[in-house]
């Protein structure tokens, strides 16, 4: 995208274990941060689309069997409604 940069890796945890890593940055104001931040406050706002978005979130991982491309194809749509509902909302056009 072009308001981002991201990065991901791992990262050598205290007992040797691999922690991943994933790093997104971009700049206020930016299309990616309002994304970002309608996405987070709508969850925040509606525990119910959290539930659900932490119970697809367990699902997709397991589907995709720990691969970052799969898990993403999988999560996008659902998420991209999220952010619909959540700018509708913040408008004041929906719950």
């Amino acid at each position: 995208e072009e308001d981002r940069w991201y990065a991901s890796g791992e990262l050598t945890g205290p007992a040797g274990e691999a922690i991943p890593v994933h790093v997104h940055i971009t700049w206020p104001g930016s299309e990616c941060e309002r994304r970002h931040l309608a996405f987070v406050q709508y969850l925040r706002a509606h525990p119910e689309e959290a539930a659900e978005y932490f119970r697809l979130k367990h699902e997709w991982r397991e589907l995709s069997r720990g691969d970052r491309v799969v898990f993403t194809e999988m999560k996008t749509p659902y998420i991209t409604g999220v952010v619909e509902k959540a700018y509708a909302w913040l408008a004041g056009g929906e719950r």
